[in-house]
């Protein structure tokens, strides 16, 4: 069972099962977890999924790149991740699991991050979604970088308040947003507060990428 396997993963606090429609089919936690806190996280896993739904499907619209269907997601931010597969979510303590950040690692430049396997954009943005600089090898026109760069800024917004409002619910820290990625179609997305990266998702190594963008 998917539940067992997880929860003997490093750093998970509690595993569970949800619906479509966010309601909670079962949850194992390794730690105290109550059974409405395991209800709510599955209410907010199933938005989560519908929101990046309609997030790819419309980034695939303009980019003409297929990011449907929804194969995954992971959340870092404050002392905690999440991860959101088809119908199972997981939360773990960041610091003791894969999505850890090595302490002595130097951020990268978008040169860097372009090198790495997979990546066919990079690029950093201001708070509201404009673009300060970018890297390519994919051929996006600017107006459509632009644009793009906007949808991933404004899912990053969301996202922030989302974690803002499980920090209160859970009384753990969810927040600030240390990095997001979503899986889907072909591709993958990573993102933090102020750099994304489009890479193609058979060749992209996920955790490095997900811990390159990491901040």
């Amino acid at each position: 069972m998917i539940l067992d396997r997880t929860i003997g993963q490093a750093g998970t606090v509690a595993v569970g099962e949800f619906t479509p429609d966010g309601k909670l089919v079962a949850y194992k936690s390794n730690e105290p977890f109550s059974a409405e806190l395991a209800m709510m996280a599955s209410q907010y896993a199933a938005t989560v999924r519908m929101f990046l739904s309609t997030m790819a499907a419309s980034f695939s619209h303009l980019t003409e790149l297929p990011l449907v269907p929804y194969h995954g997601f992971i959340f870092s931010g404050g002392d905690m991740s999440s991860v959101i597969r088809q119908d199972h979510w997981a939360i773990v303590r960041t610091s003791e699991s894969e999505f850890q950040r090595a302490k002595t690692a130097e951020e990268p430049g978008l040169e860097d991050l372009l090198r790495l396997s997979g990546v066919r954009l990079a690029g950093y943005y201001t708070v509201e979604g404009g673009e300060i600089a970018s890297k390519q090898t994919i051929g996006f026109s600017p107006e459509m970088r632009a644009t793009a760069t906007q949808l991933v800024a404004s899912t990053t917004v969301a996202f922030r308040g989302l974690a803002t409002a499980f920090s209160y619910l859970s009384k753990s820290s969810w927040t600030p947003v240390k990095a997001w990625l979503y899986a889907g179609g072909d591709w993958v997305i990573a993102v933090s507060q102020c750099c994304w990266v489009l890479a193609e998702a058979g060749e992209a190594e996920t955790d490095e990428l997900y811990r390159s963008v990491m901040r």
